[in-house]
């Protein structure tokens, strides 16, 4: 595990590849540190708005036959992160591996120093009891499987220079589970408990990665806190006013993923602790 401070070297350039829900905040945090940014999104208009916010836009949509075009997003970067999500609830038929493996040569020419892969715990599948960064890989989606494979296609490639955070549930104001769940008539794993990560907590994190990187690293992210589903999301949709999930009493043996690891390297502090309860 190599390890090279960038903390006092704000002038590096630092490329967001996919500001999205994630790498918007992320990139808008990098600039206030002062750090030069670039972002890409897949429209014009996209673009514009990253302009608009002082990052300097690129139009990339990754596995576009275009892509030949608009490898200049990847020159002279110092770092490089991937924030791509893929994407298969709006397309189940994506081929996010596809896409990413066309990425490599832009990659390769561009000897970027430090990539960092926003990745998913999804890669563990249905494993039981405590998950830590040893623990087996065994997704059972379709969406964990791509992950997965895109992280071996990295190390691959990019085994000396890359940092894997592997992000639990995504959380926020505007974006949260809850609301998807109130609509269902009955939730199984109730007594599961939950593996979420605040976007609050996940961008200060991958900050922390990128001013401190750790070549070769694999880290978890995912907030320590971990009440069982029932209680969580009960607690929550009360506080909310939103109609109550009925859940089914199941899950006593579902994973429970800890950020130890990261925790300890970074000396890093959640700043949402109870994952949005008052």
């Amino acid at each position: 595990m190599h390890n090279s401070s960038y903390s006092q070297n704000n002038d590096l350039t630092v490329g967001v590849l996919g500001c999205g829900w994630l790498g918007m905040p992320l990139a808008k945090k990098l600039l206030d540190l002062g750090y030069s940014v670039r972002g890409s999104r897949r429209s014009e208009q996209g673009v514009a708005f990253l302009e608009e916010n002082g990052i300097q836009g690129y139009k990339l949509n990754v596995g576009n036959s275009e892509m030949r075009d608009q490898y200049h997003f990847f020159d002279h970067l110092d770092v490089l992160c991937i924030c791509l999500p893929p994407g298969l609830r709006k397309n189940p038929n994506s081929n996010f591996l596809q896409k990413m493996e066309i990425l490599i040569p832009y990659l390769s020419n561009a000897k970027i120093k430090h990539i960092l892969y926003t990745s998913s715990i999804s890669v563990y599948g249905d494993l039981t009891g405590i998950i830590n960064e040893t623990s087996p890989t065994e997704p059972t989606t379709q969406s964990g499987k791509q992950i997965l494979a895109t992280e071996k296609l990295l190390l691959k490639h990019f085994h000396k220079t890359l940092t894997i955070v592997r992000l639990g549930g995504l959380i926020g104001e505007d974006r949260h589970p809850l609301h998807i769940l109130s609509k269902k008539e009955s939730i199984p794993q109730g007594n599961s408990p939950i593996n979420l990560i605040h976007q609050i907590d996940a961008v200060n994190a991958l900050v922390q990665c990128i001013q401190k990187p750790f070549h070769k690293s694999i880290f978890n992210l995912v907030s320590p806190y971990h009440p069982c589903k029932e209680k969580y999301y009960t607690t929550l949709a009360k506080q909310w006013n939103i109609r109550l999930p009925r859940f089914l009493s199941s899950g006593d043996g579902a994973k429970q993923v800890s950020s130890q690891l990261f925790t300890d390297q970074y000396d890093f502090k959640f700043e949402v602790e109870k994952l949005l309860i008052d």
